[in-house]
Formats: structure tokens, sequence, C-alpha cells
């Protein structure tokens, strides 16, 4: 009987930590973005950038990090993209700490891929939301 309860506890505990799942924002610790960096890369050379954005627009930066507080840091899915165009995002905070996200085409590749996968298994409101930011930013070219 001991081990069933401990077992239910456990199982609980581990429901409780991904329903509570770590935001992008709480994963890299951000403590303020002073600039986000934008490379676009083409399908066919995923070395050099193609276009690079420097964004210090405090209404911008704003607009990302309150998406970044609602993206979780785990996917729960693998994904093998072919070539394709590639975005790396990098948040450049106070004391020029740099963290990189990278979107592969549609998709956005979570940071910790210590869990299940390196994407989320749909995308979500949230994530589209955050990849038509980051296309309206770098514009159609």
């Amino acid at each position: 009987m001991k081990k069933i309860i401990i077992l239910s506890i456990a199982i609980l505990f581990f429901a409780l930590s991904l329903a509570h799942a770590e935001s992008v924002y709480n994963f890299f610790r951000i403590r303020h973005i002073k600039i986000i960096s934008i490379e676009v890369f083409a399908k066919d050379d995923w070395k050099t950038p193609v276009k690079t954005i420097s964004i210090q627009n405090d209404e911008t930066i704003k607009k990302i990090t309150a998406l970044l507080k609602k993206l979780p840091s785990t996917g729960e899915v693998n994904k093998k993209f072919g070539k394709g165009r590639i975005i790396k995002i990098k948040l450049i905070s106070k004391g020029n700490k740099i963290d990189e996200l990278t979107i592969y085409g549609p998709r956005l590749r979570v940071p910790d891929d210590s869990g299940k996968g390196s994407f989320y298994s749909g995308p979500t409101e949230t994530e589209s939301k955050f990849v038509a930011l980051v296309e309206s930013i770098i514009g159609n070219d």
C-alpha cells in the first residue's frame, strides 16, 4: 500500500510539472532584453545569412518578450526538416548575455530538448503569433 501511495504522489508531481512547463523566457533566465538580432538564411546555405536585422525598439522587444513568457521551453515531438529557410533569433540581454532561438520554416525549435522533443506537437497559437511577428519584422524577401 505504501508503494502505491508513493507512486501516486510521484505521478502527481510529474503531471503538475508538465502542466506548469517553464517558459522560454524563464528557461534562458532573461533579465532584460536590450537588442534582438535576427539572421535569415537561405534554404541552400545555412552558414551565411542573406539578411541581418538588429532591433532595439522597446515596443517590438516588449511584444517578443510577452510571447517568450507564454511559450513553453520544451517540446513534445522530434522532427527533421529538409533544407529550408532558417531564421536565427539572438536575444541579447544586459551584460551581453546571448540566448538563441531558431525557426525552421514555419516552426520554432524549443531551446530545451531534454524532454520529449525539440518542437511543439502542433503549431500552438502562441508559436504561430511568434513566428508571424518575426516574419513581419524581416519582411518578404
